[in-house]
């Protein structure tokens, strides 16, 4: 492969368990999401150029999300894994999902910067409990 795809597999290698977490999450198939990893990771290869190791994640990572999405809307089930009976929500049901998520948000925005970091890089990111940790001045996350 040469150097560059030496330094490609040294610098991605690492972060395939949280790439695959990430399309798990999005996708809730694993099938769908390995194959979105695969294709995330062959994209990636291709314009590799040698990347700084701190812009190699969020690049990933963005490139991961971009094939689920894709991913998602070529499978006939839909988006998030959903089985295809419950893809055709009635409008009374799509009123309800968006007040649910308004909610959500409205209380995610009440809550303190460093508790609402937390949940955004736990469950946003997709990132363990260990790597939420360092980055985290609550107390009460190990």
């Amino acid at each position: 492969m040469g150097g560059a795809g030496n330094a490609f597999e040294d610098a991605v290698h690492p972060l395939l368990p949280r790439a695959r977490r990430v399309a798990r999450r999005v996708l809730a198939k694993h099938a769908l999401a390995e194959e979105a990893v695969q294709e995330a990771l062959l994209r990636a290869f291709r314009f590799w150029n040698g990347r700084r190791e701190t812009e190699v994640w969020p690049w990933l990572r963005s490139l991961v999300i971009r094939e689920c999405l894709r991913a998602s809307s070529r499978d006939a089930a839909g988006y998030r894994g959903a089985p295809a009976e419950a893809a055709a929500e009635t409008p009374e049901e799509v009123a309800l999902r968006r007040e649910e998520h308004a909610e959500a948000r409205q209380a995610l925005q009440g809550l303190p910067d460093g508790y609402r970091r937390v949940l955004l890089l736990r469950h946003g990111c997709c990132l363990t409990e260990a790597e939420v940790g360092p980055s985290s001045d609550c107390h009460w996350v190990r």
